[in-house]
């Protein structure tokens, strides 16, 4: 079977196979095919609201917190303990080097009375220096953590919960 094609100058139906009109003899335009078109499938609808994630600022603020809070840890009672065994050290004359040169200091200086109220100052100004050091690093910390709670706390706020 054959199909018709009509031409778009005069109207006259001619056969497919056909290039120009047989009535006016003007060029027939062969349509192409009808092709389906595709559509995509409907979208189904969120139906819970995303949570909210915290910005990557507060996040930070939460590593850091644990990194400080590490340090101070390891600064406080490693510090501490460092100044008391370097303190023991001098004492039994095992760091002779170093206890010769506070030795020298203080002959310098006119405290050669005072050696043995030196090793004890260096000693506590060293417990004392970790301690600050250390507490200062952990106060840190917990200023972090009470900033990333407020954080939480306010963008709880916002979202209406």
């Amino acid at each position: 079977m054959q199909q018709v094609v009509s031409c778009a100058n005069c109207g006259a139906q001619n056969a497919s196979s056909q290039q120009f009109c047989a009535h006016c003899g003007a060029r027939l335009v062969k349509a192409a095919p009808q092709q389906p078109v595709w559509q995509a499938p409907p979208q189904a609808g969120v139906t819970e609201p995303l949570p909210k994630t915290s910005p990557q600022g507060f996040q930070l603020l939460g590593i850091a917190a644990s990194v400080f809070r590490i340090i101070g840890w390891v600064v406080l009672v490693g510090g501490s303990l460092g100044s008391i065994g370097i303190f023991m050290l001098m004492s039994q004359g095992a760091l002779a080097e170093l206890l010769e040169l506070i030795n020298r200091l203080m002959q310098i200086l006119g405290l050669g009375a005072v050696i043995s109220l030196a090793k004890i100052t260096l000693m506590l100004a060293g417990i004392i220096a970790s301690l600050l050091s250390g507490l200062g690093m952990l106060a840190f910390a917990e200023l972090c953590d009470a900033i990333k709670a407020i954080e939480a706390k306010s963008g709880a706020k916002d979202s209406g919960l």
